[in-house]
Parts: C-alpha cells; sequence; structure tokens
C-alpha cells in the first residue's frame, strides 16, 4: 500500500531529484532500464507520399538527470529497521535449547521470530547511470552501414502501475520540443550539417529522437513506449514518423521494437537492495 501512495505522489506532481529513495526490502528489486535507438540510412520519400505521424506530447513525461557531480550520493542508506540483537544470555538459552530433545508439543518451533522481519532499505531510484554510445550491442549496430546509432540510456527506477505507467523522456536532442512540430525551435545538429537560410530551416533536426519508455507492473512486467522519429528529405522537408507499442517483457532480455524507419532496443534488469550494499 505505501508503495502505491508513493506512485501515486510521483506521478501527480512528479519533479525528479537525486534525493529519490524508496522503500525497500532485500528481496523487492528496483530496475535498470537500458535504451538503444537507432535509425536505418534510408533515402526519403517526397513528403506528399508519406502519411505523417501523431506527434507524442511529453508533457507528462519525467526527465531523469545525472546525480550532481559535487554530491556523494549512496546507493543504499543505512537500514531504516535493524534486527535486534540477541543478548549473551539468550544465545546461551538458545544453544541449550539446540541441545534438548525436541517434542510435538513445543509450540515455540512454530512461531516465526519478529527479529526476522524484513529489513526495508532506502534505495536510491530516478536517475540516469549512463547516457554514452558505447556496449556490445552498440557496437554491433556501428559496425553496420545500414544502422545509425542515435542514443543510448541507462536509469534506475522502480516500476510503476500498469493502468496508469509513468514515462521517462529520452530525446537525442534535449533542448527539443516534441509536443508540437511547428511550435519546436531548431537545434543546431552535430550529427549532420546543413545550410539553410532563415527562411527554409527545418524546425527539427535530421535523424531527431523524441520518445518515451515507461516500465509497469500488474500481473506481469510490461513495456511501453511513444516516439516520434524525424527525418529531412532532399527538399527539407520534415517527415515525422511514429511507433506506439506495449508488450508484456522477460526481465534481463533485450527487447526489440521494430519500425521500417528505425528501431528501438530495451533491456530491464532486476537489481535488488541486498545486492547493492
Amino acid at each position: 500500500m505505501k508503495q502505491l501512495v508513493l506512485l501515486i505522489v510521483l506521478i501527480i506532481g512528479y519533479d525528479v531529484q537525486a534525493q529519490n529513495y524508496m522503500k525497500r526490502t532485500a528481496e523487492e528489486p528496483v530496475y535498470d532500464v537500458e535504451v538503444i535507438v537507432f535509425g536505418r540510412n534510408l533515402a526519403q520519400p517526397a513528403i506528399e507520399s508519406v502519411q505523417q505521424a501523431a506527434v507524442y506530447s511529453q508533457q507528462d513525461a519525467a526527465e531523469v538527470n545525472f546525480l550532481p557531480p559535487d554530491e556523494d550520493w549512496p546507493v543504499i542508506k543505512v537500514p531504516s529497521a535493524i534486527p535486534q540483537e540477541i543478548s549473551p544470555n539468550e544465545q546461551s538459552q538458545s544453544a541449550t535449547d539446540n541441545n534438548s530433545p525436541q517434542t510435538p508439543s513445543d509450540q515455540s518451533d512454530w512461531q516465526v521470530p519478529l527479529n526476522e522481519e524484513p529489513i526495508d532499505y532506502e534505495v536510491l531510484v530516478w536517475y540516469l547511470r549512463n547516457q554514452h554510445l558505447m556496449g556490445p550491442v552498440v557496437n554491433l549496430l556501428d559496425n553496420n552501414p545500414k544502422y545509425k546509432t542515435l542514443m543510448r540510456q541507462v536509469w534506475r527506477q522502480p516500476t510503476t502501475p500498469f493502468s496508469q505507467p509513468l514515462y521517462v523522456k529520452i530525446n537525442n536532442f534535449p533542448n527539443s520540443t516534441a509536443d508540437n512540430t511547428e511550435e519546436s525551435d531548431f537545434i543546431q545538429s552535430d550529427m549532420i550539417d546543413f545550410s539553410f537560410s532563415d527562411t527554409d530551416k527545418p524546425d527539427k533536426n535530421d535523424f531527431q529522437i523524441n520518445g518515451q519508455v515507461a516500465l509497469s507492473e500488474g500481473r506481469f512486467t510490461h513495456l511501453h513506449i511513444k516516439f516520434n522519429y524525424y527525418r529531412i528529405n532532399e527538399h527539407n522537408d520534415v517527415l515525422v514518423y511514429g511507433s506506439k507499442q506495449q508488450r508484456q517483457i522477460k526481465l534481463n532480455q533485450w527487447q526489440y521494437f521494430d519500425h521500417p524507419q528505425f528501431g528501438v532496443l530495451i533491456k530491464v534488469t532486476a537489481v535488488k537492495a541486498e545486492e547493492l550494499l
């Protein structure tokens, strides 16, 4: 119940800060979500032959950032509940009891000691862990001339409710706006060099990605994605492609979300609190 209340608070007034901790037991994992997006090096058609995709609003998506560089934030804080220490007298009594013959009438054998309740740890979540274009999957994509690796991002989070998943915003041009193509400002691209006059500048970058990914849990674990992908053809027209998908997943396995123009690879890894100590 306390976990549901916390998630509702996150969704209503979401402000990702480095101080975002969640109380978890060692058996309750948080998750590392790794997302890799690549484009296909395809010639782009005339705008008249393309059905422009709907643009997905990112207004309610969470923006996860790196921890402040001047702060040394721990991944696990001190446990909020510590089992009671057993006194020497209790240890002696326990040893005596262990050496004594047991009888079915001894009801203490069927009781769970109070000091064996799960310990709550405060686990740091909702922070960006990595966004470098590196790793074996990125290397495979870069070695294939048909593909262009656009972004890679890794962050840590809990699951969110299946009925109301909380999306994380992932853009390869972070200052761009995905809500309306007509109101977006042009961001100078390091990926491709165009020489436009002020009157014919596209309002998007070639190979621009504006995406959102949500990890949810109901009866099963699911991934939800909403992506817009922008290409510019030889006439300087902006072409808008889109993909919105949802899928039940298995942990620790790459999930591939396909589109004729681009692809999204996502892997979700469970990290138990006890593994972070």
